[in-house]
């Protein structure tokens, strides 16, 4: 779900960016979420 994909990626110190819905050729709709690390943050958690 995307609560759950959301809060997995603030708890790993990610910031939540842009999403895309991606049509197909079948009708079915893909989702393309992007998460970065915060600017200035170079630790691996």
């Amino acid at each position: 779900e995307q609560e759950d994909l959301a809060r997995w990626a603030i708890a790993a110190g990610l910031v939540p960016g842009e999403s895309l819905y991606v049509g197909l050729r079948n009708g079915f709709q893909i989702q393309v979420r992007h998460f970065q690390r915060p600017a200035g943050d170079t630790h691996h958690r």
